[in-house]
């Protein structure tokens, strides 16, 4: 599991270092004709993804961390940007380095936090989805926390993909406004 890890790491590290140094793009895809429902279900897929589960973060609410820190700011996140009727769709950033990706402009990241008790199997904690809403980098984000799933599927359309839908709805509308 440590070397899969690392891989994932070791990628995010080289596309860092390929847009700090060579002015290259984080490899990005572009999602055209932008509905809440297409988002909802691109997110929900990223969230089933194993990369963004292994390196989740302790807590899922708390803001992105702006660098590396002890406490902060290892985690990696899918980054929506979120543009009119497209979105351009950035996998597997470092936290710490979200906001700079994104370039100023409204985000949506996707990340795990372990911050959910598993009363129900195990009594230890379970990583969860939080989807974090960014309009700049200096506002709080709009947060909502998925509900967990031990089996990561996250197919319940009350659930998880009713209120995702519902949120995603509510920040593609207040963005066209």
């Amino acid at each position: 599991m440590s070397g899969l890890l690392d891989s994932w790491r070791t990628r995010a590290l080289f596309r860092h270092l390929e847009m700090l140094y060579y002015r290259e793009p984080w490899p990005s895809t572009t999602v055209p004709r932008l509905t809440p429902l297409l988002l909802a279900d691109l997110i929900i897929s990223r969230a089933r993804e194993a990369a963004l589960f292994q390196t989740g973060r302790p807590l899922a609410a708390p803001p992105f961390a702006a660098n590396q820190t002890a406490t902060g700011g290892h985690a990696l996140v899918d980054v929506f940007l979120i543009r009119s009727d497209i979105a351009v769709h950035y996998p597997e950033v470092p936290e710490a380095y979200a906001h700079a990706v994104s370039n100023g402009r409204p985000f949506i990241g996707l990340v795990f936090g372990y911050d959910a008790l598993n009363t129900r199997f195990t009594g230890r904690r379970q990583a969860r989805p939080a989807l974090h809403y960014y309009q700049d980098s200096r506002t709080a984000p709009l947060v909502h926390l998925m509900e967990a799933d031990v089996t990561r599927e996250y197919n319940s359309a009350a659930t998880h993909i009713a209120p995702v839908v519902s949120w995603v709805r509510k920040i593609l509308k207040a963005q066209r406004k």
